[in-house]
């Protein structure tokens, strides 16, 4: 069936349970697909009416798609996430609704919907991106974080995700660190090619002026 992804947020004593549009999978022809072609004529709607909510409509959209159209599995999310269940695992499987448990309110491709636990694809929420290039050790926070997670991927939104970037991933490379950090380590593990056509890590002061400022585009 389809996946979509869970991301959750605490901000300050709130959290915030988005169905996130940041990493998802539906196989061509699956009966999941009903819920990506509501939600795509709403976005296309939404953005004709109101171009200017782009950015809210997209980040929004699976959401309130969930919402209005498989109650039922919404409430399994919501369950899920006051449970804390922030990885995939045995115990904590992708989150759906079975056949027997759907309502008249639900949407008969609701069945066939999957939503990841957070820990899967945003595993380190965007807005705590400099973890990212905390010293990668076998008793650091995010190493922590990272190997209890088990993701498939680790997202960054890009635009909040940049800033930071400038901030502490650049500072690290110009400084000599960037070896020991958990980026670093995530890069060259799984993206060594990429790592060295950006010239990463640099073997000099004189390569480190070029390369390191890579990091900031």
């Amino acid at each position: 069936g389809g996946v979509v992804s869970l991301q959750v947020t605490a901000i300050g004593s709130k959290t915030v349970v988005e169905v996130n549009n940041n990493a998802f999978h539906f196989p061509v022809g699956d009966k999941s697909m009903g819920f990506l072609s509501v939600a795509m004529t709403n976005f296309s709607s939404a953005v004709r009416i109101h171009p200017e909510e782009f950015g809210h409509v997209g980040p929004q959209l699976f959401t309130k798609m969930l919402r209005h159209h498989c109650p039922t599995l919404f409430a399994n999310v919501m369950q899920a996430a006051d449970a804390q269940v922030k990885h995939y695992s045995e115990e904590h499987p992708f989150i759906q609704v079975s056949k027997r448990a759907q309502t008249p309110d639900d949407a008969p491709w609701c069945v066939h919907l999957k939503v990841a636990p957070a820990g899967a694809f945003n595993p380190v929420h965007y807005r705590e991106y400099a973890i990212l290039v905390d010293t990668w050790g076998p008793e650091s926070s995010v190493r922590r974080i990272l190997e209890g997670a088990k993701p498939f991927a680790v997202h960054l939104q890009h635009h909040f995700s940049l800033r930071q970037k400038r901030r502490t991933e650049f500072l690290a490379c110009s400084r000599g660190r960037y070896r020991k950090t958990a980026i670093f380590h995530l890069r060259s593990t799984y993206c060594p090619a990429t790592l060295t056509s950006l010239g990463l890590p640099p073997h000099s002061k004189d390569e480190a002026k070029t390369a390191c400022t890579s990091l900031e585009q």
